[in-house]
């Protein structure tokens, strides 16, 4: 079993895509507030998406895809102003995606 603290992670981006990381996201993300690219995909998270997103102001890019994630989108995901890019496919997600209509995502 892997844990990521948030220490581990470098302002701007980080991607720990296919790693093996078991377990939840991190609510120490929402301690990133410089992040800009975000990819956790095709590892072993699981679990609701934390509703910590309202300091990541400049994330851009968030790839969450391919893990065992549940539940619905938090609200704060909503206020991710700058995001353009967010992959969730092949997860457990339910419900509809209103919380992003504002946004101006254009790959999804």
């Amino acid at each position: 079993m892997y844990a990521v603290h948030t220490a581990t992670f470098e302002e701007v981006e980080r991607s720990l895509s296919d790693n093996h990381l078991t377990g939840s996201i991190p609510d120490g993300i929402s301690s990133l507030g410089q992040l800009s690219d975000l990819s956790l995909n095709n590892n072993h998270l699981n679990g609701v998406i934390p509703d910590v997103f309202l300091q990541l102001k400049t994330l851009t890019t968030m790839d969450l895809s391919g893990n065992n994630l549940s539940g619905q989108l938090p609200p704060s995901m909503g206020s991710l102003s700058s995001l353009t890019t967010l992959h969730l496919q092949n997860n457990q997600l339910t419900g509809i995606l209103d919380v992003l209509q504002d946004l101006a995502i254009t790959d999804l």
